[in-house]
């Protein structure tokens, strides 16, 4: 390829991937580090938030943790598609951009495949805490009706 064309892609690259992480970045601190959920008022005075508020704030950082996997996950693949996309540029012939194109779609196969078990995973773990404190919380609700009666 002409080199007049390498030149505007790899800037035009550039930029997007630099506002794709800035867009990242203020994310990520509107929520905060370890932003945990604000107590409720009924937590204050012993109502049901009292007694479920740990599963609430388990439940809600374990969305945050989600989230912040599935940023993480489109950051890397925004990066291969970046590289990818600079090959592409580079290429100065079909075949070697058939090449290029080939193995991009296999890495990406490959990433995704592991990016669902990593997601699935950690969203069962995520699932079972939040059962289990659950379990936890309505076993000392229970256990706190019966002593008042």
């Amino acid at each position: 390829m002409n080199e007049q064309f390498v030149r505007p892609a790899e800037t035009l690259l550039k930029a997007a991937n630099d506002d794709m992480l800035r867009g990242e970045a203020r994310s990520r601190d509107a929520e905060g580090p370890g932003a945990a959920p604000e107590p409720d008022e009924d937590m204050a005075h012993g109502g049901v938030g009292a007694v479920y508020g740990g599963v609430f704030a388990i439940a809600s950082n374990g969305a945050k943790v989600l989230g912040e996997k599935l940023l993480d996950n489109t950051e890397r693949n925004a990066e291969a598609i970046f590289a990818a996309a600079k090959a592409v540029v580079r290429c100065k012939d079909l075949s070697e951009l058939a090449k290029v194109q080939s193995d991009f779609v296999q890495s990406q196969l490959a990433l995704s495949g592991e990016q669902a078990r990593e997601f699935y995973e950690l969203s069962a773990q995520i699932g079972k805490e939040t059962v289990e404190a659950g379990q936890v919380a309505t076993r000392k609700a229970m256990a706190e009706m019966q002593g008042g009666l």
